[in-house]
């Protein structure tokens, strides 16, 4: 089995599903892609080769613009490979099945081994991609629910933003952007949790405060 053959027959079986949403189908990148309330809403697959089997992992992001411009504005690298929002699609479902908002591990790729699989899995990726996947991205696209959804435990590594020392740069954008009440007690709180981290990400997250404090606070 090659990647490119399975990956092919996946994506062109799953495609119409995702079109009949309003995605436009990128086959070389292996997503799916609409434009929706200022947000860009990513569904991905990866392919990996694993010995005999290709294992994929079913990914789901949503690009909030407004908070991801204000962080290139100052970050150090510019880094433009995360995204505001999303996880494993695994992972979304837990969220939504047994309420998890903290990250975890388990259970994150899907397996073909035979032309079963694949036929399988062009059945089973759309299921959970409109039970799970559209209510995602229709819930939560929005600074409003970055904002609740990043902040809401603030010291735990988040279900929607695993990425730690990125993830407190969006939550107190989104804060920010969001006037939420208790912006001042986040920035304090993320601050502490960043001690350890890199000085570049310090670096960010210093700019970032100064520019929320100064530019976004004059120009409203």
């Amino acid at each position: 089995m090659k990647v490119a053959d399975i990956s092919k027959q996946i994506i062109e079986g799953i495609a119409p599903v995702f079109i009949e949403e309003g995605f436009k189908v990128n086959k070389r990148a292996r997503e799916f892609v609409r434009e929706y309330n200022g947000c860009t809403q990513i569904f991905d697959l990866l392919f990996y080769k694993k010995g005999d089997t290709i294992e994929i992992e079913p990914i789901i992001r949503i690009k909030i613009k407004h908070i991801e411009d204000i962080y290139h504005h100052i970050s150090i690298d510019h880094n433009d490979i995360f995204s505001t929002l999303g996880n494993n699609l695994y992972k979304v479902v837990k969220h939504y099945d047994d309420n998890i908002d903290i990250d975890f591990d388990g259970k994150s790729k899907m397996l073909v081994e035979d032309d079963k699989d694949v036929k399988k899995l062009i059945e089973v990726i759309p299921i959970y991609f409109k039970r799970e996947g559209l209510r995602y991205f229709n819930e939560n696209s929005s600074v409003a629910r970055a904002d609740e959804l990043l902040n809401k435990y603030p010291r735990e590594i988040s279900i929607h933003n695993w990425l730690y020392p990125m993830r407190a740069c969006l939550a107190i954008i989104a804060a920010k952007l969001n006037d939420n009440p208790k912006y001042n007690e986040l920035v304090k709180i993320y601050e502490e949790e960043l001690e350890d981290a890199l000085d570049s990400y310090k670096q960010d997250f210093a700019n970032l405060k100064k520019f929320l404090s100064e530019e976004l606070t004059s120009h409203p």
